[in-house]
């Protein structure tokens, strides 16, 4: 699936390159990741433990409108 390949990725790069994004002084773990069904977009709740801390993030990708041309 397209979707978790970007998850994936997203994650890689969020332990790789955390002091990019975050004020953490050692790098995070990755504890849980729970899909969370919505309308209009993919939304993963990611539990991390870092710095002696569990903390939560969320990545939010959007779902592809459908073409609503009309077919004759």
């Amino acid at each position: 699936m397209q979707n978790n390949r970007i998850l994936n990725l997203v994650l890689r790069e969020l332990q790789e390159n955390y002091k990019k994004y975050f004020d953490f002084y050692e790098k995070p773990k990755i504890i849980q990741v729970k899909y969370l069904e919505m309308t209009n977009s993919h939304v993963w709740k990611c539990d991390i433990n870092c710095d002696d801390s569990k903390r939560g993030i969320y990545i939010k990708l959007y779902k592809k409108k459908r073409d609503r041309k009309s077919v004759v």
